[in-house]
């Protein structure tokens, strides 16, 4: 993958991130939802 990033269609890596209220959130929370996932990249 490197800095390529995904193509359109191609399944995501599965991976776990912190919520902002605490909670472990994984990609596979949401199976067979319709999920869009936006990284932003910030100095906070």
């Amino acid at each position: 993958m490197g800095n390529q990033g995904l193509k359109i269609g191609v399944r995501a890596p599965e991976f776990t991130l912190p919520s902002t209220s605490g909670k472990q959130l994984s990609l596979s929370d949401f199976e067979q939802q319709p999920v869009i996932i936006v990284f932003l990249r910030g100095t906070w």
